[in-house]
């Protein structure tokens, strides 16, 4: 409210504290300024104007001016459309298959190369690829399940089995990381970053 009112006695060039006296064409450019401007939209300088006309009982601006409703009814910010996904590239994949696939100093780093791998092979949501556990992997295909997956009809989780092979875009075997640290004859570096969730928390120690 305070602000609407700031920016309208700068559009009109008349001295804060002196009475309004706006014209409806006058208001109806205002908010269009604004929008222009990007500052605003139309319903938010409005609705604060509204404020100070019914609350503080401010008179002189004319808020239910058909020239100015029917503009800022023209102009209601249409529903907002879901992002579009944005999808890895070639290079990126290989990148990471090929670190999962190295013998890298830091063991923490291939895991984390080869759940991302998964990411990207299974087109698996990283969220969904958090809330999973591995369930087995054998003859070259990595199965897991993912326990908390977002439901849009019924906005419950729904739980869903995956799948992806364990052998990437240059033939190398790049879910060994991942049977590593899940599996019964693990490192002891890759077992002890194993937990309930593919994307484990890490501390300082575990980063170095």
């Amino acid at each position: 409210c305070n602000l609407a009112l700031r920016e309208l006695n700068h559009f009109l060039n008349k001295a804060a504290g002196t009475p309004f006296d706006v014209p409806p064409v006058h208001l109806r450019a205002f908010l269009v300024e604004a929008a222009l401007r990007g500052t605003s939209v139309p319903r938010s300088r409005l609705d604060g104007l509204c404020f100070a006309v019914n609350h503080l009982h401010i008179t002189g601006i004319p808020v239910k001016a058909e020239i100015v409703t029917i503009y800022v009814s023209s102009k209601q910010r249409a529903a907002p459309e879901p992002a579009g996904a944005t999808w890895p590239t070639v290079q990126m994949v290989l990148h990471l298959e090929c670190i999962a696939a190295s013998e890298h100093l830091f063991p923490v780093v291939r895991y984390y190369a080869a759940t991302l791998s998964l990411c990207c092979f299974q087109s698996l949501r990283v969220i969904d690829a958090q809330r999973s556990s591995i369930l087995g992997i054998a003859n070259g295909v990595i199965t897991g399940r993912a326990w908390d997956s977002k439901n849009p009809s019924s906005r419950a989780p729904k739980p869903f089995t995956w799948s992806a092979s364990t052998q990437g875009l240059l033939g190398t075997v790049w879910a060994l990381p991942i049977e590593e640290a899940w599996g019964t004859q693990s490192p002891s570096d890759l077992r002890s970053i194993r937990v309930d969730f593919l994307f484990p928390a890490l501390d300082s120690y575990s980063m170095l």
